[in-house]
């Protein structure tokens, strides 16, 4: 059975409290119209249905509305609105149509569907308890139970990463091509400290060179010229470190030896 309520505690449309004139505190003994329209699950008639009006609807509120008829002792009748709607509002003519409408309008006195509560609609009738909550919910694959040591390649296909690691390896080269043909690399500032340098080690080594008909490729035993450098082998963009360079580049981090020269630093 159904608990009592303290009416005192109930706040009717329009934020009254005393029960409005003219209705029924209780139904037994009643019979309500009620505006119901097709939509499965919830009300639908059977199709060539020949039985009562009342059994001829099937879904989850006419079972629901036969278990108060049951409890409270009331009959009933199913009234659908001639439009078939819920109910909405019309802007221009400010009129309910639909099942709200036939309420407002008198044809019926409550009205038994999936009706979803608004704002628009709680200022002009008013709402039982919730009997479904529905709402839009976003469903993805989970977690695999077995653990992948390689999870952090999963953001792209094996052919991106393929590409990735091969773009890796070009640029790296052409880095350390543009450092050798660059006179601010390691390489190239020997190769222009053995070709400029005045003094007579380098002139005979020049010379003996010109002679021989061979190229200068052994400028690391160039030492008479102090802007040679420092011997500094870690400023040199070799391939592994022009590697390093671009991996570094790509995680977000910079690397302690830069491209001295402008060509070069512009691919990085």
């Amino acid at each position: 059975m159904f608990n009592e309520v303290d009416s005192s505690s109930v706040q009717f449309l329009g934020g009254i409290t005393e029960h409005p004139v003219g209705v029924a505190t209780e139904l037994q003994g009643l019979h309500l119209k009620l505006g119901a329209t097709e939509n499965r699950p919830f009300a639908y008639k059977k199709p060539n249905c020949t039985e009562d009006h009342i059994r001829c609807w099937e879904g989850i509120t006419p079972d629901i509305v036969a278990e108060f008829a049951r409890e409270m002792n009331f009959t009933y009748e199913y009234v659908e609105p001639m439009d078939g709607e819920y109910g909405y509002l019309d802007r221009e003519t400010d009129q309910w149509n639909g099942m709200i409408g036939d309420m407002i309008e008198g044809k019926t006195d409550m009205i038994t569907m999936d009706l979803s509560v608004s704002f628009e609609r709680k200022t002009h009738i008013d709402f039982s308890v919730a009997f479904m909550d529905s709402g839009i919910s976003l469903v993805i694959k989970g977690e695999s139970s077995k653990s992948n040591s390689f999870f952090f390649l999963s953001p792209f296909e094996l052919v991106v990463w393929f590409m990735i690691t091969a773009g890796f390896v070009v640029m790296s080269l052409i880095q350390n091509l543009f450092n050798k043909m660059s006179p601010y690399g390691e390489y190239g500032q020997r190769v222009h400290a053995m070709q400029t340098c005045k003094c007579g080690r380098c002139a005979i080594r020049r010379r003996a060179k010109i002679e021989q008909n061979i190229k200068l490729r052994d400028h690391r035993n160039v030492e008479c010229m102090i802007a040679l450098a420092a011997d500094e082998r870690r400023d040199e963009m070799s391939f592994y470190n022009a590697l390093f360079l671009n991996a570094a580049g790509f995680v977000g981090h910079g690397a302690e030896s830069m491209p001295k020269s402008l060509l070069d630093g512009s691919f990085y």
